[in-house]
């Protein structure tokens, strides 16, 4: 029984921790602009000048209007 108690907590604690690995910050500072942009086309902008994944939903910024970001040295 103790086994399988052991057993059980370590597999929870595996698949606890695999989450934690995608939640680690940009190792570099960023330098953005987006001037007069959806949220969405910010994103999707940020992603591939960092070339990091950037997943979210379209439907999460339908009712947002346009935005100005200007980021200097930003991690």
């Amino acid at each position: 029984m103790a086994i399988r108690v052991k057993a059980l907590l370590f597999v929870w604690l595996i698949v606890a921790a695999i989450p934690l690995s995608a939640q680690q910050p940009v190792p570099e500072t960023v330098d953005f602009e987006c001037i007069d942009c959806l949220p969405a086309d910010a994103l999707v902008r940020l992603s591939r000048q960092t070339k990091i994944n950037i997943v979210f939903s379209d439907r999460f910024f339908s009712r947002c209007g346009k935005i100005d970001l200007r980021l200097k040295n930003e991690p």
